[in-house]
């Protein structure tokens, strides 16, 4: 199974996709760049079920700690990507990807909750490093790729770049911080190698710096099961005859010209993993 993380994946598109857009003017570069990951995945994967998972509503973690993300603002660009999302999406649906999300989860936690599940071999398609938790035997991380060569992120390669265990890994974030999701350290001056000194000698914090640490590592995990134990259903649509055409219609409308040529690459990953 090729998890990915819908957002992650979307936002890299859109800072890669530069100013391209359409003869109406409307921004296009997300599209062109997402559609083009997604096509490359028939060179780069063998042939399994594609899970795209989606943030839906304001974070648990916003609720819990209102500056979670606060340095992410609300500018024209974002309002751009979540216009060429929505078409993104309905290309998903088109060509017959599953699509997941759960209210007021993040794609991390539903990454958790389905890996949490497996008993197969899966691969999770993100850049991000908080994803390091989920990683095991059977379940790997790629962090991106350039012609063939992928970036495959193990529990081991972690464990020997960072020195810490993806068990740890929520600790040592806690700890440090995440300045792309505004969590600040512990601590003023408190980074890794501090982190790494007080995981490896089991020390405990001083009382002024344990608030902060629980509070951050609770924002740090992922979580791996859904409220009241309700199951996350990942059927795809079916690919239909209108499935194509739909298709086609999406890619032709937004003059997505330079994509076009791949639809069927496209429709290949859409049939993965069906019987």
């Amino acid at each position: 199974m090729i998890l990915i993380d819908g957002p992650n994946f979307a936002y890299r598109a859109f800072y890669s996709g530069g100013d391209l857009s359409s003869s109406d003017g409307q921004r296009t570069g997300l599209l062109h760049v997402a559609i083009a990951m997604l096509a490359a995945l028939d060179g780069l994967f063998e042939p399994q079920q594609v899970v795209f998972l989606w943030d839906q509503g304001p974070s648990w973690r916003k609720a819990m700690f209102p500056e979670y993300k606060a340095t992410r603002h609300d500018t024209s660009d974002r309002k751009s990507v979540y216009e060429q999302i929505a078409i993104f999406k309905q290309l998903l649906s088109a060509i017959g990807i599953c699509q997941v999300a759960w209210p007021r989860y993040e794609a991390d936690d539903l990454a958790g909750v389905v890996t949490d599940s497996l008993s197969c071999h899966a691969v999770m398609i993100s850049s991000d490093k908080d994803l390091f938790q989920l990683l095991r035997p059977g379940i790997v991380q790629v962090r991106g790729w350039k012609g063939k060569r992928k970036d495959v992120w193990t529990a081991q390669r972690v464990q020997e770049e960072y020195g810490v265990t993806v068990d740890m890994w929520p600790t040592y974030l806690a700890l440090v911080g995440d300045s792309s999701d505004n969590i600040p350290n512990v601590q003023r001056g408190f980074g890794p190698k501090k982190a790494l000194k007080l995981i490896n000698s089991a020390e405990l914090l001083p009382p002024e710096m344990n608030r902060v640490f629980l509070r951050n590592l609770e924002l740090t995990t992922i979580r791996r099961e859904l409220p009241n134990k309700q199951r996350l259903e990942l059927h795809a649509p079916k690919q239909t005859k209108q499935g194509w055409v739909d298709m086609e219609r999406l890619l032709l409308q937004y003059e997505l010209l330079h994509v076009f040529e791949r639809r069927r690459k496209l429709w290949v990953v859409g049939g993965w993993g069906r019987d």
